[in-house]
């Protein structure tokens, strides 16, 4: 006789949906009903069961599909980002050697490099100032989260006892 599929119960289908949030077991089993003092526990035995681990990874799979989002969009996102500068925003002025702002020729990405963008003005009657307080995103951490979602590989690597450096593109792909 055939072995029936087995199918997740309601609570483990939330964990596996909380867990999909931030890969965080505890967390997961927190938000799925398990109480505080057993919650670390019970995330570790659900990611162990085979049928909670294929459940995670079918909808892995398919977000992956649904969003479009991959390695080599990763890796792009990642060169656009080690390119941000704050010289992107401002500039010196010739006469003066001051620091002043310019963001008529901004991109768009290079505004969404931007965590915070403060200009304030003051006057005494004689002085105009302008100050200006921008700071760039931590977009490397938001990368990172991405990454975790994808199946990113990308960035592993080992050295062997003799300093040589391999590099690893997936698990299942062959050493280069």
């Amino acid at each position: 006789m055939a072995k029936a599929k087995k199918q997740l119960t309601p609570k483990q289908q939330i964990f596996c949906l909380e867990y999909l949030k931030d890969f965080n077991a505890t967390r997961a089993a927190k938000a799925s009903g398990y109480s505080a003092k057993t919650a670390n526990r019970m995330g570790a035995v659900n990611l162990s069961k085979p049928v909670i681990r294929a459940y995670i990874e079918k909808v892995k799979v398919e977000r992956i599909e649904r969003i479009k989002y991959d390695a080599d969009d990763l890796l792009r996102d990642l060169l656009a980002l080690q390119k941000m500068s704050l010289a992107d925003f401002i500039i010196i002025d010739e006469l003066t050697g001051l620091l002043k702002y310019n963001l008529s020729n901004t991109t768009r990405e290079q505004m969404n490099a931007l965590e915070s963008l403060q200009i304030s003005e003051s006057s005494n009657g004689l002085v105009k100032t302008t100050r200006i307080k921008l700071s760039l995103f931590n977009r490397l951490k938001l990368l990172e989260v991405i990454g975790k979602h994808v199946k990113v590989n990308a960035f592993k690597e080992s050295r062997t006892p003799s300093g040589e450096i391999k590099i690893y593109i997936d698990e299942e792909d062959q050493l280069l």
